[in-house]
């Protein structure tokens, strides 16, 4: 899945993050820390972008809805 990561290499470690908070319940919050963290390194420092963010927290929310 893209979430607007420059690289492949980007979406698949941001897909990790969604998973993982997914499967511990993390907060929007914790969320958008690791996102920061991750960003840190500046080949991956789009991952605060506004798109990024909004595509994240969107795609843990609907996985979070029940059917």
């Amino acid at each position: 899945m893209s979430y607007g990561m420059f690289s492949d290499m980007g979406n698949g470690l941001v897909g990790c993050i969604v998973q993982m908070a997914v499967q511990y319940g993390l907060s929007e919050r914790a969320v958008i820390l690791t996102l920061k963290a991750l960003a840190e390194d500046e080949v991956y420092s789009e991952a605060t972008d506004t798109a990024v963010v909004e595509a994240v927290l969107n795609t843990i929310q609907e996985a979070r809805q029940p059917y």
